[in-house]
């Protein structure tokens, strides 16, 4: 099933409306990486969706695992859920705040084996580094 599918089959479940604001917000996450909440308000704005519509509906996809919540030091990001993409894992540059998707077998394989090694069933996870990119390690 396609993502926008997805995304109209979720709200039916829930007896939630597909608004034109819902499809927006949507089809905004769909197109970004990572973003700041005010930075997303800031852009729904700009495409006439008001900030109380904007963060209602941030509110609601995050109740219905639409999207989920990025904490990166003191910031606080938005992204789309693994049901709605591919998973991954996110490394954020502490000095040009820049932030890198990335995906490793070896992360899940390890993960995998230290659940067994607890007898325990890992359901979802998520993996936030910090660092140093490359441009700004030689700075």
């Amino acid at each position: 099933m396609d993502h926008a599918k997805q995304f109209e089959t979720t709200l039916k479940k829930h007896h939630e409306r597909l608004s034109s604001a819902r499809w927006a917000i949507f089809k905004t996450l769909t197109r970004k990486a990572p973003i700041a909440i005010p930075a997303f308000v800031a852009e729904m704005q700009k495409i006439a969706i008001d900030p109380a519509t904007t963060y209602r509906n941030i509110k609601l996809f995050r109740e219905l695992n639409i999207l989920r919540d990025i904490g990166t030091g003191n910031r606080r990001m938005i992204e789309l859920s693994d049901a709605f993409d591919a998973h991954h894992h996110h490394f954020w540059c502490r000095a040009c705040h820049a932030f890198i998707d990335f995906d490793s077998h070896e992360v899940e394989t390890s993960l995998r084996t230290v659940a067994t090694q607890l007898g325990v069933e890992i359901t979802s996870h998520h993996l936030e580094l910090s660092g140093l990119c490359q441009d700004c390690r030689v700075l």
